[in-house]
């Protein structure tokens, strides 16, 4: 009998170390940063991911936070700079993949769809921003006939894809009055930005935005940030990006515009429509609810008030950039006149 208990024991202290080991396994975060594209300070994939992953590591570095004393685990990332159609990436030991990069022929993810579905189905969690939610399309004249290979999976991965001739991406100062209860948006409060926001995406099962957001389903995309575009931003003319009947026909809707999916096979995708300009990263509340949702998708437990860092500074802004050589005094003073409406 008592060399019974003693096997007992034995095996639960067993479960609970390989339990504990588990838990303070390292989270290795893999960055797909796109080559230069745009003007000073617009599409920097490499000065944004920079950034993101230089935050996660920051908040983690404190080892604790909150009341109760929780810790997070080890946070490793990793940036492929300049990513491009065509490179080699190593996706081994990878958790979260985050693509933040232009979308088109160059788009660098096109190909590696068999790699990716194999992270897919291994539960693990994927993030796309801004114009990587496009994939491969873009640089097309006229619709195709369906969407490419890389954006199907981008739409089963995260539940939501930039479908051209469907999708626009207008410029616009969007306002999240009401924020879901909802892991990535711990800590963040309600706010207004100006950004490249797109809306009217293609969603998982053809799921409508009304019944996104009339009705959270399982296994399918949660919204997260909900805006009334200006009408006079769905109103332009017909274009691969720009407009089309349907847009016309959506005059003071409502428009997701960032969202989650709980997959089926237990990983997490994110979908993020902002990220044009970089100097939004300095936005309090736009750079807490980035962070929040990279952690949950690495199906970390986001903290009560969120992944909160100190914001960056001007000069910390520009340290990455991509075409320093094109700030003027002019420029400068724009951007700074920002930051500090940012921080009020």
């Amino acid at each position: 009998m008592m060399q019974n208990i003693f096997v007992l024991i034995f095996i639960l202290f067993g479960l609970t170390g390989s339990l504990i080991a588990a838990d303070s396994q390292p989270v290795n975060i893999l960055f797909i940063a796109g080559k230069p594209s745009h003007d000073y300070g617009v599409h920097e994939f490499y000065a944004g991911s920079v950034l993101l992953a230089e935050a996660l590591e920051q908040f983690v570095s404190k080892k604790s936070f909150g009341t109760d004393g929780k810790t997070l685990p080890e946070i490793r990332t990793k940036i492929h700079r300049n990513a491009q159609y065509g490179n080699t990436f190593d996706f081994d030991n990878t958790d979260v993949v985050v693509v933040f990069c232009d979308g088109g022929n160059n788009y660098p993810l096109r190909g590696q769809e068999e790699r990716l579905e194999k992270l897919r189905q291994a539960g693990k969690g994927f993030v796309f921003l801004h114009y990587a939610l496009c994939g491969s399309q873009g640089n097309d004249s006229q619709k195709p006939p369906e969407l490419p290979p890389d954006a199907k999976l981008i739409l089963r991965t995260i539940g939501g894809v930039y479908e051209i001739f469907r999708s626009v991406n207008p410029f616009y100062k969007a306002e999240f009055q009401n924020l879901p209860n909802h892991p990535v948006t711990r800590g963040v409060r309600p706010f207004a930005i100006e950004d490249e926001w797109y809306f009217h995406m293609r969603f998982l099962n053809d799921l409508t935005t009304e019944q996104i957001i009339e009705n959270s389903l399982p296994n399918s995309p949660q919204a997260i940030l909900v805006t009334i575009p200006p009408d006079a931003v769905k109103q332009r003319s017909d274009g691969a990006h720009s407009g089309n009947p349907v847009v016309r026909n959506r005059l003071g809707k409502p428009e997701i515009v960032a969202w989650v999916l709980q997959r089926e096979d237990g990983g997490r995708g994110f979908g993020f429509t902002g990220g044009d300009q970089l100097w939004n990263f300095a936005h309090p509340d736009f750079l807490k609810l980035l962070l929040n949702a990279i952690v949950w998708t690495a199906k970390i437990e986001v903290p009560e008030n969120g992944i909160t860092v100190p914001v960056k500074s001007f000069e910390e802004l520009k340290k990455h950039l991509d075409k320093p050589n094109q700030l003027t005094p002019e420029i400068e003073q724009s951007l700074r006149k920002k930051l500090i409406q940012y921080q009020h």
